[in-house]
């Protein structure tokens, strides 16, 4: 009979624990950040020890981290869903190098992972964001398991940030993206291939600079819309903090971004060098073009973010190349 009391106290115990912690109510919006989770820096835990052992220290986040001598910290959130329907939304977490979902599969009765991030190939526009189902008149506990150790050589601070997305609201989005890279890059496409059967027909230097000027366009409207995650597997980036915690990632979306910037100006300067012949006609207004097209390339280089570029890269050396190559074609 004692036996059995103690019992019940500690499952009536364990219960108040369970119910003491934080947990975030579902509301019915397009986005909302979660502010109440818990945070226990990472002592090369395995899930099975953060989830059996109930005596891991979490605590309540409160702020901003010095990640330094860290790797990984766990992240424990509660997700209560009030509505009579089962929601479906989309997770994203900062920092996004690399974190580990672990959510209860109810049909298998079995936990699940998921993986997204700057160093993972999610296969999708967005590798930060993680699906998550959301039980009718449940609470649902999910466990993150958060990277940073790329954060322990920042000179300041870093707070985590969790977003929920509504998934109808994420899909209409990123049908929207995808509507809109895809009419921009038929239309731009077509004056390509109208224009290169021009150039192949009167073989004229100023309809190669267009065509040039063409395809930085669409490297950029690839990149700026971050197709370049689907369309590449490779994961490179860098990553920054500023002053106030906020973190940034230079990755190849950026690169290649900065790079169709780069050709467009490069196209439309030399475009409008050779179509108004320049070189030979207005000297002065020439070099003065030349020199603001390297100074704006060497500007770009400069900019924060591109500095692990090779160091041969030499705007000035490149349109004097550019400029050697073209006269001579013009007298072949």
């Amino acid at each position: 009979m004692c036996k059995k009391i103690i019992f019940c106290l500690l499952l009536s115990f364990q219960a108040f624990l369970l119910s003491a912690q934080n947990s975030y109510i579902l509301q019915n919006k397009a986005f909302d950040d979660l502010t109440t989770f818990d945070i226990l820096i990472d002592k090369n835990y395995t899930f099975e020890q953060i989830y059996n052992n109930k005596t891991k220290p979490f605590v309540s986040y409160s702020g901003k981290y010095d990640f330094k001598g860290i790797d990984y910290c766990w992240l424990r959130f509660i997700i209560k869903n009030p509505s009579t329907y089962t929601k479906y939304a989309y997770l994203s977490v900062v920092p996004a190098l690399h974190n580990v979902l672990y959510s209860y599969n109810t049909d298998t009765k079995s936990w699940q992972t998921l993986h997204t991030g700057m160093e993972v190939n999610t296969e999708r526009r967005k590798n930060d964001v993680m699906p998550c189902v959301f039980r009718a008149n449940s609470q649902d506990t999910f466990f993150l398991k958060v990277k940073v150790q790329q954060l322990a050589q920042q000179p300041y601070k870093v707070g985590f940030k969790i977003k929920i997305e509504q998934e109808k609201y994420y899909l209409e989005h990123e049908q929207f993206m995808l509507l809109l890279w895809g009419a921009t890059l038929l239309t731009i496409l077509v004056f390509f291939f109208y224009n290169l059967y021009i150039y192949f027909i009167f073989k004229d230097t100023t309809y190669l600079y267009y065509l040039i000027t063409l395809l930085g366009g669409i490297i950029y409207i690839t990149a700026n819309h971050t197709y370049f995650n689907i369309l590449l597997s490779a994961r490179l980036f860098h990553t920054e903090v500023n002053s106030y915690g906020n973190i940034y990632f230079f990755d190849l979306n950026a690169g290649f971004a900065r790079m169709g910037v780069a050709i467009i100006m490069t196209g439309f300067v030399q475009f409008a060098r050779t179509y108004l012949q320049l070189s030979w006609q207005f000297i002065f207004w020439n070099t003065v073009l030349k020199y603001m097209l390297v100074s704006c390339l060497k500007m770009l280089y400069d900019c924060q973010g591109l500095r692990p570029l090779p160091t041969y890269f030499k705007p000035l050396a490149m349109v004097e190349d550019l400029d050697n190559r073209c006269k001579r074609y013009n007298n072949s």
